[in-house]
């Protein structure tokens, strides 16, 4: 119980003043924010933490089988303005 409530106290909540105040509500602005229609393949994720919401699309099935990209931005959940989209680029081959 006790790891519990160690786990519990960790997960932000956003206020009730803050103007993106779902995970929905950050991927909707990261979609936006890094021009993304729905054709490419991946996930969408957002996590708040510090009063941010950082939020990233995952692309699956698009570069070789060991590397993918990642789209990401950060919003902020008072107001909802981003900081741009940045991309990288992940290589996960082993030597």
């Amino acid at each position: 119980m006790l790891l519990a409530l160690s786990i519990s106290a960790c997960i932000e909540s956003p206020l009730p003043t803050d103007k993106v105040n779902t995970t929905d509500g950050a991927i909707a602005i990261g979609r936006k924010v890094c021009s993304d229609d729905g054709k490419l393949p991946g996930t969408w994720v957002a996590r708040l933490r510090d009063g941010q919401w950082d939020v990233g699309f995952w692309m699956t099935g698009t570069f070789s089988p060991n590397s993918f990209p990642l789209y990401e931005t950060h919003i902020w959940a008072s107001d909802g303005h981003d900081n741009g989209c940045s991309v990288a680029i992940y290589d996960q081959k082993i030597s």
